[in-house]
């Protein structure tokens, strides 16, 4: 059966975090999954979203994601499609699942009304540079912050 991308409902929010757990296990990040179904279910599904998420599905077995919001440019005046995270399983790559991710995220972010879409990773994930290459990228040169509001 051909894998299906779909949007992610309330009964996937168990696979989107332990999805996302892989991801920062890759990106040598930290991540607690405590309290995480709740704060996805809020994003994901209030009215409007903050937050949308699609799912790669075959066989009834999630096996990547994206997940993506819209953001404002001031340098553009308009807004764009930032995908947060984008992952397909080690075992599922090479099947040009991502690219096809890709290419629903351009559909989405023309129904969103955006301009365009950006998005990163880490300097030292060369899969996921040659990949962005690949689907014909740029690449933007920036250093990423970041500053704990909560003890603030």
């Amino acid at each position: 059966m051909s894998p299906v991308i779909r949007a992610a409902n309330p009964n996937d929010l168990n696979d989107i975090i332990e999805l996302t757990k892989e991801i920062a296990q890759i990106e040598k990040a930290a991540f607690d999954p405590k309290g995480k179904v709740e704060k996805l279910n809020q994003a994901l599904f209030s009215t409007p979203p903050h937050l949308y998420c699609l799912l790669v599905e075959q066989e009834k077995t999630i096996i990547g994601f994206a997940t993506y919001s819209t953001e404002f440019s001031l340098f553009e005046a308009d807004i764009y499609l930032r995908i947060n995270s984008l992952y397909i399983k080690p075992a599922s790559r090479r099947q040009s699942l991502g690219t096809s991710l890709i290419n629903e995220l351009k559909t989405q972010s023309r129904k969103l009304n955006c301009k365009s879409i950006r998005f990163f990773t880490p300097d030292f994930n060369n899969d996921a540079i040659a990949f962005y290459h690949s689907i014909g990228a740029k690449s933007l040169t920036a250093v990423r912050f970041y500053l704990d509001a909560s003890n603030s």
